[in-house]
């Protein structure tokens, strides 16, 4: 990638209306929350966690 295209890159805005932006916040919160309720070895909590953030969006 050369100079110009990062710099386009870096210019272009994401607009994000308020009901998205809460919606992914709120999948955010979820995620945490599920994830704090995990045992730190239980890979499949942590996937299933994982899996429920990324279905979200």
């Amino acid at each position: 990638m050369n100079q110009s295209q990062c710099h386009l890159i870096r210019s272009v805005q994401v607009m994000v209306n308020q009901k998205d932006r809460e919606a992914t916040w709120d999948a955010v919160e979820i995620y945490f929350n599920c994830i704090s309720l995990c045992d730190l070895n239980d890979r499949d909590c942590t996937i299933s966690c994982t899996r429920q953030l990324r279905d979200a969006s």
